[in-house]
């Protein structure tokens, strides 16, 4: 199916689903800017075990996660738990396989790390991510609208949640 059968199957303009680039350095120095890494290092510690009991916010979860590069370079970089949601079921699979080839080339445990889910982003967990990041540049005002009223919501609902989650927007920045 095209980009715009496809995408006209959930409602969307097909320019939502327009493949773009990040590169992995530009990618790498927004993770590691400050207020990233201050949710980011307790997720780690929570995922390598070595925190009392399992911090409640532990994972990156990408909205929009395409075929799985933010979402794979979370899990290798930081060795944390990261959960991608797409809507395209062509780019999950992708991200599926290359998540399969690392498993293969690496005997690391990264796999057991990744997750995809071919879903909307309108209805993901979000109850355990200590980073949200969006890759919502080529998105809908409309539906970078509606998304962050779902991530407000969703997090609204979680005690504590204010120190403890950073959300990462390419485009949409009316979070408060």
């Amino acid at each position: 199916a095209t980009c715009l059968e496809e995408g006209e199957l959930f409602g969307y303009e097909c320019r939502t689903f327009t493949y773009g680039s990040t590169y992995f350095t530009s990618w790498l120095r927004v993770m590691r800017h400050t207020s990233v890494t201050s949710v980011l290092e307790p997720a780690m510690q929570a995922t390598k075990g070595s925190l009392d009991g399992q911090a409640r916010r532990h994972e990156v979860v990408v909205l929009g996660s395409s075929m799985g590069w933010q979402t794979l370079w979370s899990a290798l970089t930081f060795g944390v738990r990261s959960v991608g949601y797409e809507l395209m079921e062509h780019r999950v699979q992708v991200a599926l396989s290359a998540a399969e080839w690392l498993d293969g080339a690496n005997d690391d445990g990264t796999r057991s790390l990744v997750e995809f889910h071919q879903r909307d982003a309108l209805k993901s967990d979000l109850s355990r991510a200590a980073v949200i990041y969006l890759t919502d540049l080529i998105w809908e005002d409309y539906l970078c609208t509606s998304v962050s009223a779902y991530v407000k919501t969703q997090l609204q609902a979680a005690p504590d949640v204010a120190d403890s989650v950073v959300i990462i927007s390419n485009k949409f920045s009316n979070w408060r």
